[in-house]
C-alpha cells in the first residue's frame, strides 16, 4: 500500500510507498523526509501522550433515561407557564424562519380580515414547518409563489372546499362558512386529514380554534385560541383540546414533541 502524506507547501503531496503502520513507527522513532517542513525531515514525533486541553476533564457518558429533560427550562414548561413563551420554552423555533416575502397587510386584504394577534406572534416566530408530524403549518407570507402554497392560499383553498362539503351534507358540518357570522375559516391542516381554523365571530382577538375533523362529526368551538390549544396539545393534553395527535401514547411529551421547518420551495 502506497502513503501520502500532505503538508501546506506549494506541492505537498509526498508518496512514501510504504504502508501506514510502517510509517507511523518511522516518524515516531527518526523521522522521515519531507520537503515542506525545517530541515527537510518531518519527525522525530514524541511517544508521550497529551490530552487536548478542552477534553481534559472528559469522563465516561451515558445517556439520560426516556423522558429526561435536559433543559430544566423545558421541563418546567411541561406545567408552568402559558401562551407563546410557554410554547417556545417546550419548543425552540428556528433560528431563521421562512415566513415569505410578502406582509402582513398583504395576507389580511386578500382574506378579507385581520388574523387573531396570537397566531400573528407565533408564525412569526416559527414560520412553515411541521409539528410533531402531525401538524403542518403554511409560510405565513407567501404569496403566490410557484411551487409554494401560502398561508393565505392554503385558507382560501380549505374554505372553498369546505363550502362546498357544507352545501352537500349540511348534517355533518354545523358551522357556517366563514365569512358568515360565527363561520368556520380553516388556515392548517394535519396528516390525518383534519383542518384547523377558527370560529371567526367578533373581532380576532376573541376568535376560538375550531376544528373540522377528518373522521369524526364537527364538535362545537374549543374554549381558547391557538397558542393555548397548541400549547395543551404540547403538553399531552385531554383528547377534548382537539389536538389528539400526542394523547394517548405511552411516551412522554418531550419525546415526541418538536417542530420542523420548511424552507422556501417546499411544496406544502
Amino acid at each position: 500500500m502506497t502513503t501520502n502524506v500532505a503538508v501546506g507547501v506549494s506541492e505537498p503531496w509526498v508518496d512514501y510507498e510504504v504502508p501506514f503502520l510502517e510509517l507511523l513507527f518511522t516518524l515516531l522513532r527518526t523521522g522521515v523526509p519531507h520537503p515542506g517542513e525545517p530541515g527537510g525531515l518531518l519527525g522525530p514525533l514524541s511517544s508521550q501522550i497529551r490530552v487536548w486541553p478542552p477534553l481534559a476533564g472528559a469522563a465516561p457518558w451515558s445517556p439520560p433515561p426516556a423522558g429526561t429533560a435536559v433543559d430544566a427550562r423545558q421541563h418546567a414548561a411541561l406545567t408552568e407557564g402559558s401562551g407563546l413563551d410557554a410554547v417556545m420554552a417546550l419548543v425552540p423555533p428556528p433560528l431563521e424562519p421562512y415566513l415569505g416575502e410578502g406582509t402582513w397587510e398583504q395576507v389580511f386584504e386578500r382574506l378579507g380580515t385581520r388574523l387573531p394577534p396570537d397566531f400573528v406572534a407565533l408564525a412569526e416566530r416559527y414560520g412553515a414547518g411541521n409539528w410533531s408530524w402531525w401538524l403542518d403549518m403554511s409560510a405565513p407570507l407567501s404569496l403566490d409563489r410557484p411551487r409554494e402554497q401560502g398561508l393565505a392560499a392554503t385558507v382560501e383553498g380549505m374554505l372553498d372546499g369546505y363550502r362546498q362539503l357544507r352545501a352537500a351534507h349540511p348534517q355533518y358540518y354545523p358551522m357556517p362558512a366563514w365569512p358568515e357570522p360565527g363561520g368556520f375559516l380553516p388556515f392548517a391542516s394535519t396528516i390525518d386529514g383534519d383542518q384547523i381554523g377558527w370560529c371567526a365571530d367578533g373581532p380576532p382577538e376573541t376568535w376560538r380554534v375550531a376544528v373540522d375533523p377528518r373522521h369524526w362529526d364537527q364538535g362545537p368551538p374549543l374554549p381558547g385560541d391557538f397558542t393555548t390549544t397548541l400549547l395543551t396539545w404540547l403538553r399531552g393534553g385531554p383528547a377534548e383540546s382537539g389536538f389528539p395527535g400526542l394523547t394517548g401514547r405511552d411516551l412522554h411529551p418531550l419525546d415526541v414533541m418538536f417542530f420542523e421547518p420548511f424552507g422556501p420551495g417546499a411544496p406544502w
